[in-house]
């Protein structure tokens, strides 16, 4: 089955994993846009962004960019 995933937060990772592992077709993942975190304000993706990334998955970030 051809899925897209959408999530932020570090919970849905491990369940994003398993979808993956169980032989579907992930066609891309939405998330948030990378956001300035700490005293020096670096943007840092969010847990599922970075899951995508090492999973070599398509990520989109901003929903406005597709209207």
């Amino acid at each position: 089955m051809k899925l897209v995933l959408m999530g932020t937060n570090a919970f849905v990772v491990p369940i994003f994993d398993a979808i993956k592992n169980s032989g579907h077709e992930i066609m891309a993942v939405f998330t948030r846009a990378p956001k300035p975190t700490g005293r020096k304000k670096i943007l840092t993706p969010s847990p599922v962004h970075v899951w995508a990334c090492e999973n070599n998955l398509t990520v989109h970030t901003n929903i406005n960019e597709y209207k």
